[in-house]
């Protein structure tokens, strides 16, 4: 969350990175590591994460050097390739299987995919374009749903 925090900041300077992270850091890590003080618990997790080399600080700016690929951007690069190609091959977006025929399995109850369709490659004959928000709507139905029963 603070990499992708400081990442939609742009290269912002260093009193700014650290007013992004502080609301972000947890009260536990204020404590342990900023002995109550949030702003050197900022400063202790903007070390922490030039140590490993995910953000950079040249002269005053910091800036983000990578950011992970989450669950939710591979879903849009498979509902971006869906959409443009009319295919998507979930093996070369999920390197799991387990979680690539999840994923099929969603498309499938959104009426995306046809319910032949099987792992790796899946063509769309949904009538609207696919769309993330969607994808997230029924994957918060379905966990809500489970978490009732």
């Amino acid at each position: 969350m603070i990499l992708r925090k400081l990442a939609e900041s742009g290269p912002v300077p260093v009193n700014t990175a650290l007013a992004v992270i502080m609301p972000l850091v947890p009260w536990s890590y204020v404590v342990r590591n900023g002995h109550g003080n949030v702003l050197r618990a900022a400063k202790v997790k903007l070390d922490q994460l030039k140590r490993v080399r995910q953000v950079t600080v040249t002269g005053n700016l910091v800036s983000v050097a990578r950011v992970k690929n989450s669950n939710g951007s591979l879903i849009q690069q498979g509902v971006k390739a869906l959409n443009l190609t009319g295919q998507c091959d979930t093996s070369a977006i999920w390197s799991n299987k387990g979680t690539a025929c999840w994923v099929i399995g969603e498309m499938k109850r959104l009426g995306w995919i046809s319910q032949s369709d099987k792992w790796p490659v899946v063509t769309f004959i949904g009538e609207e374009p696919a769309t993330v928000e969607a994808f997230n709507l029924l994957r918060n139905e379905r966990r809500k749903q489970g978490a009732k029963q």
